[in-house]
């Protein structure tokens, strides 16, 4: 996805600029370099969600204006850091002292530092909730991916946050460590095909198929809400309503009454449903769909229409009588 080749871009700019602050002793310079830091973090946390959004389909990618409100305060946190002597609210105080034979730039964070700070984490820990969620219920093949993507986020998340409450004072190491995860995750890209299929694109192809299927098809959830049907379902529908999140009962009360939802297992059935005053015989197949763990999630009903397979069966019967 191209927002992870952003993501890794940013980390490496991130990283450079950071070694830059580290290795300049002019005051003035190491301020305007760790100043441009501040935006390539807010792009770092920007770009991580959206590559959670993408890898994993739960929302849709954020537009251009979104984009633009989303780098609202890391651009306003570069402005600050540039005149923070004028109004402190990024930072409070600012000090250059000499560590261990290195030149650092000590600060007290201000209101805005802690506003770029949540806003980063805030979209670090949504995007990891959206891959979590993907690995809990994905199948085997994703959920190892899921896994490898939490630890290479977890690491300059836990660093980071081992910096900001001071347990590792001297040198802020989350570039290095962000540097880290994109080295591994490259590596798995090369060496085990690392995100080639999607959970997204399966999920995506898997709805287009049901879209497409010239059989009715519909999927409930456990409280027997409709969920999801293609256009031959709607077709049949006995409300004018919107199907998704119509009771199965109200929809197709031929359904509720002889198939039972409440159980887990495959189950195949014959119903009659009255189409424009005339009796359509449907074979309705019951699949159940478990999430990870095996829990019963809901069920995908099929319906193949045999009613002229029933005529026949009929005229064959009144022949040989």
């Amino acid at each position: 996805a191209w927002s992870l080749l952003f993501l890794l871009s940013a980390v490496t700019c991130w990283s450079l600029l950071y070694v830059i602050g580290l290795g300049t002793t002019t005051p003035a310079v190491k301020r305007v370099v760790y100043s441009l830091t501040y935006p390539v973090i807010g792009l770092v946390s920007i770009a991580w969600f959206v590559f959670a959004i993408q890898y994993t389909g739960r929302l849709r990618v954020p537009t251009k204006a979104e984009f633009a409100g989303l780098g609202i305060v890391p651009a306003s946190t570069a402005v600050a850091a540039l005149t923070n002597q004028h109004h402190g609210l990024l930072w409070s105080s600012v000090d250059i002292v000499s560590r261990e034979g290195i030149e650092l730039m000590i600060t007290s964070p201000g209101i805005l530092f802690w506003l770029h700070t949540l806003q980063a984490y805030a979209l670090i820990g949504i995007g990891s909730a959206f891959i979590l969620l993907m690995t809990i219920t994905s199948n085997r093949s994703h959920t190892s991916e899921g896994v490898t993507l939490l630890v290479a986020v977890g690491i300059p998340f836990l660093t980071n946050v081992l910096y900001l409450t001071g347990v590792v004072a001297t040198v802020d190491l989350t570039p290095a460590a962000f540097a880290l995860s994109g080295t591994l995750l490259i590596s798995a890209v090369f060496r085990d095909q690392f995100l080639q299929s999607l959970p997204l694109a399966r999920k995506t192809a898997r709805d287009e198929l049901i879209r497409q299927m010239a059989s009715p098809v519909i999927v409930v959830d456990r409280r027997e809400q409709i969920v999801d049907a293609n256009s031959a379902a709607e077709s049949l529908i006995d409300v004018s309503a919107d199907t998704i999140g119509t009771h199965i009962e109200t929809a197709f009360p031929e359904i509720a009454d002889a198939v039972d939802l409440r159980e887990g297992s495959a189950h195949q059935t014959n119903v009659i449903k009255t189409n424009r005053e005339t009796d359509q015989h449907y074979e309705v197949e019951k699949l159940p769909i478990h999430r990870g763990g095996g829990a019963l999630r809901g069920h995908l009903l099929r319906m193949n229409n045999v009613t002229e397979l029933q005529d026949r069966q009929q005229e064959l019967i009144e022949k040989q009588q």
